[in-house]
């Protein structure tokens, strides 16, 4: 069987749109991995790291959260089953801050102390009355 000219073309633009997908997923990984390495920094690094230029630092969150939402509307879109990862939509620790002038620490609250409790003496002699 002879395939038709746009039956070729059809087959051409669907290749074409998986080179495209997996491009797209390679970048929802790269995305991923190098968010996960950023916040893993130890923490005095990490604050120093953000607060050497904090308008580049907000304008970078920025850029990465439109890149991040068309990376993953075009992977949703597609809906294909190869290509399961999303770029994070999250950035960041819970124990950094950005006070609308520096990068900060918030260090974890302290735990509650157990309750101390008396040990239970039992009296080795019966008492009788």
């Amino acid at each position: 069987m002879q395939l038709t000219r746009p039956t070729t073309d059809l087959d051409v633009k669907d290749a074409l749109i998986l080179q495209a997908a997996e491009a797209t997923h390679h970048l929802a990984s790269v995305l991923a991995t190098t968010n996960e390495r950023f916040w893993s920094f130890p923490t005095d690094r990490l604050l120093a790291v953000l607060n050497a230029d904090v308008d580049a630092t907000l304008a970078t969150f920025q850029v990465n959260s439109i890149l991040t939402a068309a990376v993953n509307a075009s992977l949703d879109a597609l809906s294909l089953p190869q290509f399961p990862r999303r770029a994070p939509t999250e950035q960041g620790r819970d124990d950094i801050s950005f006070n609308g002038i520096e990068f900060t620490y918030i260090a974890p609250p302290e735990p509650e102390p157990e309750p101390v409790t008396e040990p239970l003496i039992l009296d080795p002699e019966p008492s009788t009355l």
